[in-house]
């Protein structure tokens, strides 16, 4: 996924650790909150960074 590893190098360069990402697939905005799957996915990794992230 290329937008992925620019998100990477990006982070590389600014000394921060890329835990994780979040893709969501919809065509009009707003749509993509009816991406269980995503939505799910988003929900545990905001759990886990206000919970103090993750030692990855």
């Amino acid at each position: 996924m290329p937008i992925i590893h620019q998100f990477q190098y990006i982070c590389d360069f600014l000394n921060w650790n890329l835990v994780d990402y979040v893709i969501g697939s919809g065509n009009k905005p707003q749509e993509v909150k009816d991406d269980r799957m995503a939505m799910t996915k988003l929900l545990q990794l905001n759990q886990e960074l206000l919970l103090g992230g993750s030692d990855e």
